[in-house]
């Protein structure tokens, strides 16, 4: 397996400005993930992750304890890497509703029990 020399490199800012469902960019390990069109099929349901779109995302997924086969999917969504003289902006906490947090929790329980069954 060869590493590609041409690594697009980006900035949190540049990340920043894909953040909707229709655009949705995440960073996790220092890699800059498109998952756009892995919203649907994401088990933990796509609020999850639009509510950490344009943004590092690493924190969010360690916590929730993804299986070793969905930590070797991310390779799929590789695009490029965040820079690395960038610093972690603070985090921007999204919500489409009053009950997000429920529905982030509810959607983690969904994922863990994905994982054990």
């Amino acid at each position: 397996e060869t590493k590609d020399t041409d690594t697009k490199v980006y900035t949190y800012a540049e990340v920043a400005e894909h953040s909707t469902r229709e655009d949705c960019w995440i960073v996790v390990d220092g890699k800059v993930l498109d998952v756009t069109k892995f919203l649907d099929e994401h088990p933990g349901g796509d609020e999850v992750m639009v509510g950490v779109a344009g943004q590092e995302a690493s924190d969010e997924f360690e916590d929730v304890g993804h299986s070793t086969s969905a930590a070797k999917q991310i390779d799929e969504f590789v695009i490029g890497e965040i820079h690395p003289d960038e610093k972690r902006p603070p985090k921007v906490i999204r919500s489409s509703d009053g009950g997000s947090m429920a529905s982030v929790f509810m959607a983690l329980l969904v994922v863990a029990a994905a994982i054990y069954f």
